[in-house]
């Protein structure tokens, strides 16, 4: 379910349901709750103000965008699933450049009780190699190359079922703003 378009030079992908999605309820209490606590431990710690530039970053990229409830109404009138995610921070001191990286969890049990977005999406092949192969291959060639591809997932876009599937919640700017509904345009780690 990945294509090209060469024509808008982007890769798209979509994630087909293989499971039951008739327990899905509204959980955006469920996702704010998360929120509000990784908030006070992101406080806390002081590094509240390093995931919001993460979380601002992800938003210029076009990774997330905001979600209006009326955007959410038609979508579940149109027969789409709503559900929301939780998100948590990963510390890497070790980067040069971002000390911060948000984790997504799409296997947050729905309302607690309820499927997950993972439990109705198949899961794709193991593309980790053990470190053995990867040596004994890299010295076959005479010539070796290095890449990185770093966040090239973000590039891959998805539609309007994965971006619903995976709504999240967040403080975008000051903690007296409301919390902003965030939905995934691409696909995640």
């Amino acid at each position: 379910n990945v294509h090209l378009d060469k024509e808008n030079n982007k890769c798209t992908a979509s994630y087909p349901i293989i499971g039951e999605t008739g327990e899905f309820k509204y959980n955006e209490w469920q996702a704010t709750r998360i929120a509000e606590s990784l908030e006070k431990s992101l406080a806390k710690s002081g590094d509240l103000e390093a995931y919001n530039i993460e979380v601002k970053d992800f938003i210029d990229r076009g990774v997330i965008g905001p979600v209006t409830r009326s955007e959410i109404s038609q979508f579940k009138a149109e027969g789409g699933i709503i559900s929301f995610i939780s998100h948590h921070s990963v510390n890497r001191p070790d980067k040069a450049t971002s000390k911060i990286r948000i984790v997504t969890n799409s296997s947050l049990k729905n309302s607690g009780r309820g499927p997950s977005p993972n439990s109705v999406w198949p899961k794709g092949p193991n593309q980790l190699k053990s470190m053995l192969q990867i040596f004994l291959r890299f010295r076959l060639y005479e010539v070796a190359m290095h890449y990185d591809l770093t966040k090239m997932y973000h590039t891959v876009q998805t539609g309007k079922q994965e971006k619903f599937m995976r709504l999240m919640v967040w403080r975008c700017g000051d903690k007296a703003n409301d919390w902003t509904i965030l939905g995934f345009n691409t696909v995640t780690f």
